[in-house]
């Protein structure tokens, strides 16, 4: 018995690492996994990016109505097409002027495989002290946000209702 156990610590002590032919076929393979991996995780980035730009609104736009709850003052919120920027600012010292400490920006992904489409088309509105929401477009009073992305699966709706609630809506990207 002791021989036996003596032989195979020796046959395993004398092969310490692996063959080349050994370390051919692990990478052989890894590389398999990957040619097949990747392209599907880059393919799937413009539904990342567009996602975290709903999300990320969608985060602000409920801020800016805590913010103007807790805070007893509206909360602005305007939409500028060109910049690609979302701003909320609070008049907090009523002077009806949006000062440099007052204003917050939330800029949105840059690129032209992205679009931002709201509704009314000039996005002046504000969460006034008790939740509620107020354009100032006065055919509506409710927002439409709309997000979409040539590459993503997937397109946003957001509402913000004239109570103050902000609802996402997905929908599928149906491309001919």
């Amino acid at each position: 018995m002791k021989t036996l156990l003596h032989s195979l610590r020796h046959s395993f002590s004398a092969r310490l690492g692996f063959t080349v032919v050994e370390m051919s076929i692990a990478m052989t393979i890894t590389g398999l996994f990957s040619a097949i991996a990747i392209p599907s995780i880059v393919s799937q980035e413009p539904s990342r990016k567009l996602n975290r730009m709903v999300w990320q609104l969608n985060a602000e736009l409920r801020a800016a109505r805590t913010q103007a709850m807790s805070e007893s003052c509206a909360m602005n919120v305007a939409y500028d097409r060109v910049q690609r920027v979302f701003t909320f600012w609070s008049d907090t010292d009523g002077d009806g002027l949006r000062d440099v400490n007052e204003v917050k920006n939330c800029e949105m992904e840059s690129g032209s495989d992205f679009r931002i489409y709201t509704y009314p088309s000039e996005l002046s509105a504000r969460f006034l002290p008790n939740g509620s929401f107020q354009t100032d477009n006065r055919s509506s009073s409710l927002v439409l946000i709309t997000l979409s992305s040539a590459g993503a699966k997937n397109n946003y709706y957001l509402y913000v209702w004239p109570s103050g609630q902000v609802t996402v809506f997905k929908y599928a990207n149906y491309s001919i």
